[in-house]
């Protein structure tokens, strides 16, 4: 369940690292696009991105939203990717 914390930062205009595991363990974080809907965060990426391959292959994610206006201020959610 997103707190309302995370949703504010998920909808307002800021980014997001997104991290990844390529399938040998190592990490892999990108800045992304992101959003909410619901009690789920919504994230941009294509088919072809390396980011899609390694969170089909596993779907463990963390995702950091960055609050654009206050660099100290941001939420880690740590989960599992669930649809597409």
């Amino acid at each position: 369940m997103l707190d309302d914390a995370a949703r504010t930062l998920a909808t307002g205009k800021n980014y997001a690292a997104l991290t990844t595991l390529f399938p040998d363990g190592r990490p892999q974080t990108q800045l992304v696009w992101i959003d909410a809907e619901g009690d789920e965060l919504l994230v941009n990426t294509e088919i072809d991105r390396r980011k899609y391959r390694n969170a089909k292959q596993d779907p463990r994610v963390t995702v950091t939203l960055l609050d654009s206006a206050n660099p100290y201020r941001y939420v880690e959610i740590r989960g599992r990717v669930v649809g597409e």
